[in-house]
């Protein structure tokens, strides 16, 4: 396994696990501009 920095190219991809994640629990919302910015 290795791990590398994420890059802007990445962010798209890691939004869609932060929608996963969001999905999980009721508290949250997912915002995908927030997201993309905050990332």
């Amino acid at each position: 396994m290795a791990i590398d920095d994420a890059s802007p190219q990445d962010i798209p991809a890691l939004c869609d696990l932060l929608d996963l994640l969001f999905a999980q629990e009721a508290d949250f919302t997912p915002d995908r501009a927030k997201q993309e910015r905050g990332l």
